[in-house]
């Protein structure tokens, strides 16, 4: 996932985001190891605490992006124990309060972890 950021990157003409190097010289292409990334340049996965703040919307502290006043229920996000057993369609569930659809359920998010405090 990450060398198609950097591949996207350089394709529209941008410095990518991630290195396996300090010094920022040598692209990440290929491989496991992804040492270093620069936030300010290139495409780039969401760390772990932008996609929680995307996901729970202006909802603090909620285990929901809906908030705690439900559970879980395929009426709202696909997930194992639904048994839907597919993926489903954008737009299948209802946006949150910052109108994104999708972010409870249905894939394997994709992040880069981060430390929160140290942005």
């Amino acid at each position: 996932m990450l060398k198609w950021c950097n591949a996207r990157s350089e394709k529209e003409g941008m410095k990518p985001a991630y290195y396996t190097d300090l010094s920022f010289t040598n692209v990440y292409k290929s491989g496991s190891i992804v040492s270093y990334v620069d936030w300010s340049h290139g495409y780039r996965l969401p760390t772990e605490s932008e996609w929680e703040k995307a996901a729970r919307g202006s909802i603090l502290g909620a285990i929901y992006p809906w908030g705690n006043s439900s559970g879980i229920a395929p009426s709202r996000a696909n997930y194992a124990e639904a048994g839907l057993e597919r993926t489903s369609p954008v737009g299948s569930y209802s946006p949150n309060s910052y109108g994104i659809f999708d972010l409870a359920g249905n894939l394997e998010e994709r992040l880069y972890e981060d430390d929160y405090f140290s942005q």
